[in-house]
């Protein structure tokens, strides 16, 4: 992989973070270069969160020194519904932004609502299925985990938020123009 234009998206998680790499290529079109889920093997406490911090940071570390291009990135932000993982979702999103920046790494939050509209355009889409049934319409990502169809859709708002990938509606302008700078 050399040229064109990387992006990256993290869906952070306590039991499954997803990553994703999507390239710009020439006739911007998106390529789904990369994805995973990443699963810490320490069990509890800011161990796991540190390790799934680092194990992040490190795949996307390791992609980019295949590219040879710092990436943008795009990570989803805290859904405070989710009051008794709350604090172990701030631990490890924390941690991932931590790296991000001191790894020099430009990178934005999108809060959760945003990911929905961009891609669905609808914020309060229920379930896993439809933001995965659009990204696959819309980009062509076939994925079978919903953690890595979250990030391959938080790399497009990190393409869109750049101006190397164009929007074509309304509301997905909408959702970039709330993201922010981590």
């Amino acid at each position: 992989m050399n040229g064109g234009n990387f992006f990256v998206g993290v869906d952070p998680s306590a039991t499954s973070t997803g990553v994703a790499i999507v390239e710009i290529a020439d006739n911007f079109k998106p390529v789904l270069r990369a994805s995973t889920c990443i699963k810490a093997t320490t069990s509890t406490g800011i161990c796991r969160s540190a390790e799934i911090g680092h194990l992040v940071a490190e795949y996307i570390a390791t992609v980019q020194g295949t590219i040879d291009v710092a990436p943008i990135i795009a990570i989803e932000g805290y859904s405070y519904g989710s009051k008794f993982q709350l604090p172990l979702l701030v631990e490890v999103g924390t941690l991932i932004r931590y790296r991000f920046h001191s790894s020099g790494w430009e990178a934005w939050v999108v809060p959760p609502t945003c990911l929905k509209k961009f891609v669905t355009g609808k914020g309060n889409t229920k379930g896993k299925g439809p933001l995965m049934i659009a990204a696959y319409k819309a980009w062509g990502f076939d994925l079978s985990q919903d953690d890595e169809c979250d990030a391959a859709c938080l790399a497009m708002m990190a393409a869109a938020h750049s101006g190397t990938w164009k929007m074509t509606a309304q509301y997905q302008r909408e959702a970039v123009g709330l993201m922010r700078r981590i």
